[in-house]
């Protein structure tokens, strides 16, 4: 049987509005061997996918302005 490891992490990143700030965050993953993360605090509307040569980001956000209130 073959098995594979990965290393997970979290990370709040309290924004990714910053120019730049995505590929700032792949770099410290990748020089931390991180494969898989997850994100809080992107600050990003609505929900996606962004394919990137070395990376793929999947993010949700709010979907409407009432969604800042809850």
């Amino acid at each position: 049987m073959k098995t594979k490891e990965f290393n997970i992490a979290t990370w709040n990143v309290r924004s990714m509005l910053q120019a730049g700030k995505m590929e700032e965050i792949a770099d410290e993953l990748k020089k931390c061997n991180i494969q898989i993360t997850t994100l809080q605090k992107v600050r990003w509307p609505h929900d996606g996918w962004i394919k990137k040569k070395n990376y793929t980001l999947l993010y949700s956000g709010l979907k409407t302005a009432q969604d800042s209130l809850l």
